[in-house]
């Protein structure tokens, strides 16, 4: 009889442990994608995250150890502490900034020490709450779209770099409000975050599309009017194809016929007046030799980058005006971490991926990560490199073992207790 018992608590507390690091990884990935019910709390989003994972290190259970497996982090983890104090440096940061790297290598140092086998039962629990929640905002957007009489509030972000309604479902940006149909992004400070996001879990979810998690995710991808999303989405599709070992002919077949009919029809719907005519169409027109929708740049922000090239800062970069320059992609990048960072950048992904063991699933992830290097340099921010982090060490079909395992392993608890 104690043996049950004794069984039955270490089942409890590994069941604890597990859930308590979750959520410590829920909130380290949230950390950057700004969701508002975390704005009061600004930059200590990621010291939350760690005090949760430091708590799961503390109650693990001896039962526990097929849970951090891997003995190869000390490597990546020194790598991007030296990153991160590298760019605090060059950026001169202050003590606070300092003291932050240690929280921010904490998080990293855990999921480089996860077990490939944990990792796709990680990017479920994520995929599945990012579901929810948007579940949730979308009943909240579409009773707004229908004129129901939402409770609301004004809200601001970035010292009021942004300004908003907060309809407490969802965000709506000042900038859309006499828009018939706004951009969605859900409970995130830009359409562009959002759509990116809910993109790099479906890069996860390889194969797996038609689970109405997934659909949700899809839908509200769409609803953000992203274009990086869009071209993301449209790339995800051909590399999962790719991953999976499938002709990818008929999904270039379909994907061109259904392109095409919906640049056919936004050029017809309401005389060309609508969402993706305007803020995807349009942002495609080459204009003098660039896309109209490069906007991560200002043009004074060009003619400096040029000067800098040729300036005795390409090593270590250069402190960029945020309100007259650049705001995301490669060259800002560049321009604030000079070679030194990109140098540094490269080859942390390089020491936390090298040794994933499928090629195909290793070889999509760097191409995800070169093509949102082009449009947002963060590319070291949580909602962008565990997605990418995880994919790079699944199994076309990983996920769905890891759904399959979970729900045998519920039944033999079933069985247990009955």
């Amino acid at each position: 009889m104690p043996t049950t018992i004794d069984n039955k608590f270490l089942i409890k507390k590994e069941t604890v442990f597990v859930g308590i690091l979750f959520f410590g990884m829920l909130i380290a990935y949230y950390s950057s994608l700004y969701p508002w019910p975390l704005w009061p709390l600004k930059g200590k989003v990621s010291i939350l995250a760690a005090i949760i994972l430091l708590a799961a290190f503390w109650i693990k259970p001896d039962s526990s150890k097929n849970v951090f497996t891997r003995t190869d982090f000390i490597a990546a983890t020194l790598l991007y502490f030296t990153l991160e104090l590298y760019q605090r440096l060059v950026g001169d940061s202050n003590i606070i900034g300092f003291a932050s790297v240690v929280f921010h290598v904490f998080i990293f140092m855990t999921l480089f020490q996860l077990d490939k086998d944990i990792l796709p039962k990680l990017m479920m629990f994520l995929t599945k709450f990012m579901a929810v929640i948007q579940v949730i905002a979308l009943i909240g957007f579409f009773l707004f779209l229908l004129g129901f009489p939402l409770p609301s509030r004004d809200a601001t972000f970035d010292n009021e770099f942004y300004f908003y309604t907060n309809y407490y479902f969802f965000l709506l940006d000042d900038r859309q409000m006499l828009v018939l149909f706004p951009r969605f992004q859900s409970y995130f400070v830009e359409p562009n975050y959002h759509g990116t996001a809910c993109v790099l879990l479906l890069f996860y979810q390889c194969g797996r599309w038609k689970k109405w998690y997934n659909i949700v995710l899809l839908i509200t991808s769409l609803l953000s009017f992203s274009l990086s999303a869009y071209v993301l989405l449209v790339v995800v599709l051909f590399l999962n194809s790719w991953r999976r070992g499938k002709h990818i002919f008929r999904q270039v077949l379909l994907s061109i016929i259904i392109i095409g009919s919906v640049v056919g029809a936004s050029f017809v719907y309401n005389d060309g007046e609508n969402l993706v005519h305007d803020l995807i169409l349009l942002r495609l027109e080459v204009e003098d030799g660039e896309l109209a929708g490069n906007d991560r740049i200002t043009d004074n922000f060009k003619h400096d980058y040029e000067k800098f090239w040729k300036s005795d800062d390409i090593l270590f970069g250069r402190e960029r005006d945020k309100s007259e320059f650049g705001n995301q992609g490669y060259q800002v990048y560049i321009y604030e971490n000079g070679l030194i960072g990109l140098f540094l950048l490269i080859i942390f992904y390089i020491s936390a991926t090298y040794k994933a063991p499928n090629k195909r699933s290793l070889i999509s992830a760097w191409i995800m990560v070169i093509l949102i290097f082009g449009v947002n340099g963060e590319i070291t921010w949580n909602q962008i490199f565990i997605p990418i982090f995880c994919t790079a060490f699944s199994e076309p079909d990983s996920a769905e073992r890891a759904e399959m395992d979970s729900k045998r392993k519920k039944k033999k608890l079933q069985a247990a207790t009955t």
